[in-house]
């Protein structure tokens, strides 16, 4: 195995979960919440392009790698077809809508 995953036990509630490195933010990072996480399967709601070229169709299916939480809107790095951009939340939707839920705010 090539992951570290490690155990938070979150004591209020009584439960332990199993995070990989990759999920875990900083003790001095700011928590927003997002609709999408590590390792969630999207596609662009809109086409996504670099100085005016669309290099991905609207509908393009996408893996998120990073959620980027640092300001008051949701920024993801996400993969597609093996290229990676900075995708804001508002451009990308879920990949199977129907099953899709809903993070709580």
């Amino acid at each position: 195995q090539d992951q570290i995953i490690f155990t938070v036990h979150f004591l209020n509630h009584g439960r332990m979960v199993g995070c990989r490195i990759e999920e875990l933010i900083g003790v001095d990072e700011p928590w927003n919440p997002s609709r999408f996480e590590f390792r969630d399967r999207v596609v662009c709601s809109i086409d996504l392009g670099i100085q005016g070229q669309v290099l991905f169709a609207k509908g393009t299916e996408g893996e998120v790698f990073k959620v980027i939480r640092d300001t008051a809107n949701i920024q993801y790095h996400v993969a597609f077809d093996g290229r990676v951009l900075q995708v804001p939340e508002a451009a990308l939707a879920p990949l199977h809508p129907d099953t899709f839920v809903e993070p709580e705010q």
